[in-house]
């Protein structure tokens, strides 16, 4: 009896981790998967080189770097917008601290610097960003690039 036990209690234990180590393995083969886009587009701003991915469409702005666990250092997303206007962002399900660039035609008009994730926080208490001007591009890079780039107000976009 004492035997048959042992073997029932090692198989639940067993099991237990394997239940727990599931969702793991899926949470990082899917942020490996999403953090690699073999759809990157080369962009200049100002001498700095910044390969982007391009938001374009409603769902690829809306979705945008949420879900990420990394972002390469000279890596980032180019979000276009439909229109130009007044733009928001917020942190919904993003990982990695942020510089946001906001730019109208191919200047920069601002940046938001060093926007840090806001896990656990719900929908209605993240933090909004609103671009200073109106804007027609967003680009979303890692902390700090922008003043390691030197990327100021008036620094011109190539693409």
């Amino acid at each position: 009896m004492k035997r048959n036990t042992k073997i029932i209690f090692s198989i639940i234990v067993v099991v237990l981790i394997i239940v727990a180590a599931v969702p793991f393995y899926f949470l990082k083969n899917k942020n490996s998967a999403t953090n690699v886009n073999n759809d990157l587009r080369e962009i200049y701003l100002d001498a700095a080189k910044l390969k982007v991915e391009i938001a374009d469409d409603p769902v690829s702005r809306s979705k945008g770097l949420s879900g990420r666990t990394k972002l390469a250092q000279n890596q980032g997303m180019l979000f276009i917008m439909d229109s130009t206007g007044i733009q928001s962002f917020w942190m919904k399900n993003t990982f990695i601290p942020l510089d946001m660039i906001w730019i109208s035609g191919n200047s920069v008009v601002g940046i938001t610097s060093n926007v840090q994730p806001e896990i656990g926080v719900s929908d209605d208490k993240l933090k909004v960003y609103t671009s200073p001007d109106y804007v027609d591009k967003v680009i979303e890079v890692n902390a700090g690039w922008s003043l390691r780039n030197k990327i100021t107000i008036g620094s011109h976009l190539e693409w």
